[in-house]
């Protein structure tokens, strides 16, 4: 039984990511990536490179808008800073991009109802 139950978190899991690539457009300067999704309870957005992944947690499924940027996001940037540009409830930055894994931003909105969120990651 436990066995069972641990492959539906599992497949859950899963089933609740969706990944997308990043539309590449170029540019010069430093790196930016915006990002927008529409979210509908709790969400983790994972991001390595010009690869994202929704996580969702609690409510219905997120889904995406668009993942833009002027280039990939190197796998250690010499900086990085997140920045949290539209939606009505909270959204920060729980992970910084490390050897150990990627960025990690966690969304939550708890009013009823889907809403957009928009954030940005800059790097070097």
């Amino acid at each position: 039984m436990m066995r069972l139950c641990l492959l539906l978190l599992t497949l859950t899991a899963a089933l609740s990511a969706q990944v997308r690539t990043a539309n590449i457009n170029g540019g010069r300067g430093g790196g930016k990536c915006t990002l927008e999704l529409v979210v509908d309870g709790v969400a983790e957005v994972e991001v390595r490179g010009d690869i994202a992944e929704i996580h969702t947690r609690e409510g219905r499924p997120a889904t995406w808008r668009r993942f833009d940027c002027n280039r990939p996001m190197p796998p250690i940037p010499a900086s990085f800073r997140f920045r949290g540009i539209d939606g009505r409830g909270t959204q920060h930055l729980l992970h910084k991009p490390s050897p150990d894994g990627p960025a990690v931003i966690l969304i939550e909105d708890y009013k009823r109802g889907r809403e957009a969120y928009t954030f940005d990651i800059l790097f070097k």
